[in-house]
């Protein structure tokens, strides 16, 4: 009986033991509780449904930024749709064109006219016999008897490049453009070079068909009454 009641205590602690190796133990909070199961990673996966898998098609990812803005689609097609603006031609100037005027005639009727847009640069014609719609298409005028004059027509622009300055076609408009230049006398030598009107320097006309003319004085002869002789260019 003593070995009996002796051997009870052995017993019992061991069903104790064997009772609290039931229970886990958290390592964090202190508190003893029955041990966790193994723990599966399902990471990604959701009870009774598969993975999911990436689409065989993917759809582009939808266009950023306002309308309007830099790299949106309507800016884009807005530019692309846009013609280029047409660049003008170049203007042509006309080979050199000799232009003589003579001391006119004394009549006081006779007058040289000029017109730079024609083939022919100098007409004489009696004012009395020149119909008005033909007047209109002239650019100058050259007459007088003792004092020979230079004359701008009605509606024309014209201006003076003297000798020396540097003429182009942009300098000959501005200085047409400009304006300045109405009439010349040619009584004395003397009273031409005072006006600029000596070899070098060059008028500039703006015509009615809206041409640039350029007449370069290339001499003036005073044997008796003047003669000037001029080169001729003119741009379309």
């Amino acid at each position: 009986m003593g070995a009996l009641y002796g051997g009870i205590p052995v017993v019992a602690a061991a069903l104790i033991t064997g009772m609290f190796g039931l229970w886990g133990h958290d390592s964090t909070t202190g508190a003893k509780g029955p041990a966790a199961p193994p723990v599966t990673s399902t990471a990604g996966v959701t009870a009774g449904n598969p993975p999911s898998r990436p689409s065989a098609d993917p759809q582009p990812a939808p266009a950023t930024g306002s309308p309007g803005s830099p790299g949106s689609p309507t800016t884009v097609a807005a530019t692309a749709g846009t013609p280029a603006a047409p660049t003008p031609p170049p203007a042509v100037a006309s080979a050199p064109r000799p232009m003589r005027l003579s001391p006119p005639a004394c009549d006081n009727t006779t007058y040289v006219h000029i017109d730079f847009d024609s083939d022919r640069l100098t007409q004489k014609v009696n004012a009395r016999d020149l119909p008005s719609r033909d007047a209109n298409a002239f650019d100058m005028g050259w007459f007088g008897c003792i004092t020979p004059v230079l004359e701008l027509e009605k509606g024309r622009s014209a201006g003076l490049l003297r000798q020396g300055v540097a003429v182009t076609l942009e300098s000959c408009r501005a200085a047409a453009a400009g304006g300045g230049l109405e009439s010349a006398r040619f009584d004395s030598q003397r009273d031409a070079a005072d006006q600029g009107m000596v070899a070098g320097a060059v008028i500039c006309v703006i015509t009615d068909q809206k041409r640039v003319a350029m007449a370069k004085i290339d001499s003036i002869s005073w044997a008796n009454q003047p003669t000037v002789d001029f080169s001729v260019t003119t741009w379309a």
